[in-house]
């Protein structure tokens, strides 16, 4: 009973310590934060590569979407999301498109992600005269009216870096064929 106990303490210990919870996006008035995220096996050359075939996956023009590529060190995206981010103003739900880049640097054994909103866009693809500092009060709280606006978007934002985690991991669904 006693070595059961111990092995159960050991397994559990061995499953937290092993099990990495992946970091999330937060965005602020300054921007976003940046993460790194583990990869403890893993050698800067492999995860560059694996996140250069994830863009080759994840992206419908991935050339187009590629622009910046240092070999083993730092990729550049600069891409569009329709239906990014959303709001209830007068309890109608309003959703925006925006354009995005994300930096992603690598090191042996983790990578880091820096994250850079750029513009909005209506549902009919035009420009908007607001941006997400528009988000935040000057004391850096959030408008009542924006709280739906912030979730969504470190939503849309934390899909896209789970994907590539999950791609990164090996992760990602199978189309069965």
């Amino acid at each position: 009973m006693k070595v059961f106990f111990i092995f159960s303490i050991v397994l559990i210990f061995s499953k937290n310590v092993l099990s990495q919870e992946l970091p999330k996006l937060k965005i602020s008035n300054s921007g976003v934060e940046y993460i790194v995220i583990k990869a403890d096996s893993l050698t800067s050359q492999i995860l560059y590569d694996k996140t250069l075939n994830w863009i080759k996956v994840y992206y419908k023009n991935p050339d187009k979407v590629l622009q910046s590529n240092i070999t083993n060190e730092k990729i550049r995206i600069s891409a569009f999301k329709e239906n990014a981010w959303w709001y209830f103003p007068m309890g109608i739900k309003t959703s925006y498109h925006m354009d995005y880049n994300i930096e992603i640097s690598f090191k042996d054994g983790k990578y880091k992600i820096d994250f850079y909103i750029g513009q909005f866009y209506t549902t009919d693809y035009a420009k908007t005269l607001f941006s997400y500092s528009s988000f935040f009060k000057s004391n850096g709280d959030v408008k009542n009216i924006y709280s739906d606006a912030i979730i969504s978007i470190e939503e849309t934002m934390n899909s896209i870096i789970l994907n590539h985690f999950n791609y990164i991991n090996g992760k990602i669904e199978n189309d069965n064929w």
